[in-house]
């Protein structure tokens, strides 16, 4: 499949640039912004996000595959205990094992005494395995769907906030996002049963797939039961569908029933491993999130008086009411590649905004589908698009996370980069058209294009105003977090308006006359 890709990929830039070219520039890329700090670099007793995954090499390296997630002597869960599904701990496992055959990196997966490992080897080795996942998953995946929609791949793959979170504060959310890229690729060729084997791996490399799962319900049920004709095939399709999520999942799954730790029995391991997934005791936000629940929040804060059990109906109750036209327009419209991005980025969106326990990094699952309209005639047109704002401004959001992990200056350096590949870098559209020249769709009439380009400007002066004031005057010593505050507040206000755009963009994608073709 490799060889392939390479092979297809030189069509994505549009017959200029060779595909060797396109792929080491994004490998460059990569390699570039992890010359930055990563989280918790020199900063202990928990250090951050990369002492976590390289704990998690030494756990499943060092312990028995039952004592995984559950609490021992010898795994201290309160000391990053993982919390992400199986398929994170088999790939950790893979690369705890081959760092275990090389000398130098011994020490990096030596259980209990590696923690707060920094060495130089043990760091380009943990970078090497970020790259080595989106060479393998998230790269092939954007391209495919950079090649479907006529997007530069060089573009796609350059989005800032995902460089900056997996390359510079390091994680391998590439792979949960690349899965589900491959997943509705697979959909949009008409292979449903590898579209769920794909999105099962997805959602068991990382839980917050979930946020796309309503996505790959709807349009799967409509493949078995709205464009199958007869009952039977119906219900053989809807079977065929269940046992494929069934087999994949107990595959994964199984190793945990199978060899459980001592005392354990197959359900007690099994229940050990999924309450790590969902960990309700946190609270319905930990940190200052560009979210609805963390901005309402700061006028009152609604945690002293409403238990757990309570805010994760309401927060459930709110994600469905935001779901509902994503459902509906996967439902009772044939599925287009459009669509399915825009349903993507919808999906996403609701669980982001409304949701329990969301993290300023969940973002990305909306930033990475939408990066292919960014230089479409969608929301808007040219570089002032809706969507290519969008990229900035996600970014922007996370700049509190970034800036303690001492990635301000990588911030601006991807941002810039992202800038000036969209400008630069030719859309691959037939000879003489332009991205101006796509067929667009509207909502508001022939003001459209004025309206979103203040928009634009508007909230990227926000932004920048907030970037200044930051930089130029201290905190008040009463609030010393109120930049961050500020920052996840009007990030929030400005989201929520994209998010209400684009799910009425997504109504007339699907229903309007002025429906964009595909090609």
């Amino acid at each position: 499949m490799a060889p392939r890709l390479v092979r297809e990929s030189a069509h994505l830039s549009n017959s200029v640039v060779p595909a060797a070219v396109l792929w080491s520039a994004c490998l460059l890329i990569r390699a570039v912004v992890g010359l930055w700090p990563h989280s918790g670099q020199g900063r202990g007793p928990m250090f951050g996000d990369f002492e976590a995954q390289r704990h998690w090499l030494e756990v499943t390296v060092g312990l028995k595959v039952g004592d995984w997630y559950r609490q021992t002597t010898a795994n201290d869960l309160q000391y990053w205990g993982l919390d992400y599904p199986p398929l994170t701990a088999y790939v950790s496992w893979v690369f705890g094992k081959v760092a275990g055959l090389v000398p130098t990196l011994g020490p990096l997966v030596a259980l209990h005494s590696s923690r707060g490992h920094e060495s130089v080897e043990g760091k380009v080795y943990m970078r090497a395995t970020v790259l080595l996942m989106d060479v393998l998953v998230l790269l092939p995946a954007v391209f495919f769907i950079a090649r479907r929609t006529r997007t530069n791949a060089l573009v796609a793959a350059s989005v800032p906030a995902l460089l900056l979170i997996d390359h510079g504060h390091f994680q391998y959310n590439g792979v949960c996002i690349g899965l589900t890229l491959l997943a509705a690729e697979s959909i949009l060729r008409g292979n449903e049963i590898l579209a769920s084997v794909l999105f099962c791996l997805s959602l068991n490399f990382k839980q917050m797939a979930l946020y796309y799962a309503p996505v790959f319900f709807f349009a799967l049920l409509r493949r078995a039961v709205v464009e199958e004709q007869t009952i039977a095939g119906k219900f053989a399709h809807l079977a065929k569908l269940g046992l494929t999520v069934i087999f994949t999942f107990a595959i994964l799954w199984a190793p945990f029933c199978l060899w459980p730790g001592e005392g354990e029995t197959c359900l007690s391991s099994l229940g050990h491993v999924l309450g790590r997934q969902f960990p309700f005791e946190r609270g319905i936000f930990e940190d200052k999130v560009a979210n609805i629940w963390y901005t309402l929040s700061v006028l009152i804060d609604f945690r002293g008086f409403l238990s757990t059990p309570v805010l994760v109906r309401l927060s459930l109750l709110l994600t469905l009411l935001l779901l509902a036209p994503v459902a509906w327009c996967l439902l009772a419209f044939p599925i287009s590649t459009d669509s399915l991005l825009l349903a993507l980025v919808n999906s996403s969106l609701a669980f982001f905004l409304a949701s329990f326990q969301v993290h300023e990094k969940s973002l990305l699952l909306a930033l990475v589908p939408a990066v292919f309209f960014a230089q479409r005639g969608v929301a808007g047109r040219g570089p002032l698009s809706l969507q290519a704002w969008f990229q900035v401004f996600g970014c922007f959001t996370m700049f509190p996370l970034l800036r303690r992990d001492n990635l301000a200056l990588a911030y601006v350096a991807c941002n810039v980069l992202f800038i000036g590949l969209l400008l630069g870098a030719p859309s691959l559209e037939p000879a003489g058209a332009t991205a101006s020249s796509l067929p667009a769709v509207g909502l508001l009439g022939k003001w459209e294009d004025g309206l979103i380009s203040a928009f634009v400007a508007a909230s990227t002066a926000g932004a920048l105003a907030l970037h200044a004031c930051e930089a130029l005057l201290p905190p008040p010593q009463r609030y010393p977090h109120i930049y961050p505050a500020l920052i996840s507040m009007y990030g929030a206000v400005n989201i929520l308006v994209f998010f209400a755009y684009t799910s009425l963009l997504h109504r007339k994608v699907v229903s309007g006359p002025a429906k964009l073709k595909r090609r």
